[in-house]
């Protein structure tokens, strides 16, 4: 089953924190923010955005 990919995700990596934009279905950026480098923060993430395409 194809699930269309509502939001995209980029997700510019680093050591400590990840920088994160979301982009709407539009294009639009919706959220920019940093995250810490922990597993617990990229699981939230990815539960806020269940359907998006993620780019690393």
């Amino acid at each position: 089953m194809n699930t269309p990919h509502l939001h995209t995700i980029g997700i510019d990596l680093g050591d400590r924190n990840h920088h994160i934009c979301v982009l709407d279905e539009s294009g639009d950026v919706i959220r920019e923010s940093s995250i810490r480098n922990e597993r617990e923060a990229l699981a939230l993430l990815s539960s806020q955005y269940p359907t998006a395409l993620i780019a690393m």
